[in-house]
């Protein structure tokens, strides 16, 4: 069985990226995958939406997303505060 690794967050380096909505596309070109890949730690993502990363300059967005960053940080208050009871 092959093992996958999932790349480290370039920003915080302590969560790894996250695949989400990841598609490969066949056919009669190569396969391609493409998609978002975002970091539940800090909120970063570099996505490629579904535009294939054709062009880069155009195609590939990265950033921060920060209404995940508060979502997390809620949870594991919120879990931390359950297990601690």
């Amino acid at each position: 069985m092959s093992e996958f690794k999932k790349p480290v967050c370039p920003i915080c380096k302590q969560e790894v990226l996250l695949p989400f909505s990841i598609m490969q596309v066949g056919g009669n070109r190569p396969e391609k995958t493409y998609g978002t890949w975002i970091c539940s730690n800090c909120g970063f993502f570099l996505s490629t939406r579904d535009t294939q990363g054709i062009n880069p300059e155009s195609d590939v967005e990265a950033g921060f997303s920060d209404y995940l960053q508060k979502k997390v940080e809620d949870l594991r208050q919120e879990y931390y505060k359950k297990s601690n009871t």
